[in-house]
């Protein structure tokens, strides 16, 4: 169990750390700028989800 919680964490700390860039991003007056980091912020999100749900499988 204490690995499902180390990605979970994981997974959290990158959603927190997206929205603030983003945030960041938007304040500075970079909309682009704003939209892309927001793009790859939910394409690493997804890659976690995949990486944990192959881990999980894995194990």
């Amino acid at each position: 169990m204490s690995t499902l919680d180390y990605f979970f964490t994981i997974i959290v700390i990158f959603i927190v750390a997206a929205a603030v860039i983003m945030t960041i991003a938007a304040r500075a007056g970079h909309r682009r700028t704003a939209r892309n980091i927001g793009i790859a912020g939910a394409v690493i999100i997804i890659i976690a989800f995949c990486g944990m749900n192959y881990f999980i499988t894995s194990m």
